[in-house]
């Protein structure tokens, strides 16, 4: 998008708001949230197939907007959303997004959202359960000009898919999870549809045109659209 990219030119701390490029200002929520970032920025025909979703794309967009990553639905527009796992994990995100379109077409998808953490602590430990090496721990806020947002129990995501046909769990995801102990606490995800606000962008890496361009060549398609 070179000189339209739509970028942070304001930060005011104090009334918790940015203003964006165009001029206009955007509350930000309060709270900071951790987002577990995938970090791979680099790649040659010898690294064979990886998937896109291991790209830094959203840590690059973030540096190409000041701090401004847009919304997925807005990242993604135009592009078909496609579940990419496999096996009993992509036959859970099947009825996941099939329950949510019947009985929660408020909430965000979970094939165009940002996963956030609650509290850094919780980052951590995910990162660590899921053995993510290669992945970049960033704080960031929500933007409240628009958006959707989903606060769901990952536990019963789990369960799905080791028991993919199990409705009830589909609709006991979409149900608002609230932590009532801190054991609870680690068990919260965050699903938002919504632009987020990076304070530390100055220190995120971009993803060379060359490594993406050579990526999609010999895989056919880039899915996740780069803003630079």
């Amino acid at each position: 998008m070179g000189n339209d990219v739509t970028t942070i030119t304001l930060v005011d701390w104090k009334e918790l708001t940015v203003t964006t490029s165009d001029g206009t200002p955007h509350k930000l929520f309060e709270h900071e949230f951790c987002y577990l970032l995938p970090s791979r920025t680099d790649w040659v025909p010898s690294d064979g197939p990886v998937s896109p979703l291991s790209f830094a794309m959203v840590l690059h967009n973030a540096r190409k907007g000041h701090g401004l990553v847009l919304a997925m639905e807005d990242l993604l527009s135009g592009i078909t959303p496609k579940n990419l796992k496999r096996g009993n994990a992509a036959k859970a995100e099947d009825l996941l997004e099939e329950v949510r379109k019947e009985l929660a077409p408020d909430k965000p998808s979970r094939l165009r959202c940002h996963f956030l953490n609650y509290a850094r602590h919780v980052a951590e430990y995910r990162a660590g359960v899921w053995a993510w090496e290669t992945r970049t721990l960033a704080r960031c806020y929500l933007l409240l000009s628009s958006g959707k947002y989903h606060y769901a129990d990952v536990s019963v995501f789990e369960d799905l898919t080791r028991s993919p046909d199990d409705r009830s769990l589909a609709e006991r995801y979409w149900r608002t999870f609230q932590p009532r102990t801190v054991e609870e606490g680690f068990q919260l995800e965050v699903l938002a549809d919504s632009a987020l606000y990076f304070p530390d962008w100055e220190e995120f890496p971009e993803v060379p045109e060359k490594s993406l361009g050579a990526w999609n060549e010999t895989y056919g398609g880039l899915r996740h659209r780069s803003d630079g």
